[in-house]
């Protein structure tokens, strides 16, 4: 069911850029991966920090 929703839109922002559910999978999944290659696995917990600056996210995650 998935990969018949991989074109259509998971997130809008502000109605100009958009996030198509394929888009958000592989993201989703390089965020996986990056978190496990520091070390953190099923179980861990990790907490986020993030401002917004002109509209951008910045942020840094602290285990």
């Amino acid at each position: 069911m998935f990969r018949s929703r991989a074109d259509s839109d998971a997130l809008s922002f502000a109605g100009h850029d958009r996030l198509t559910y394929g888009a958000l999978r592989e993201t989703s999944l390089r965020h996986a991966r990056a978190l496990r290659d520091l070390g953190l696995g099923r179980g861990d917990r990790l907490g986020l920090a993030a401002r917004f600056s002109g509209g951008t996210p910045e942020g840094r995650a602290v285990r």
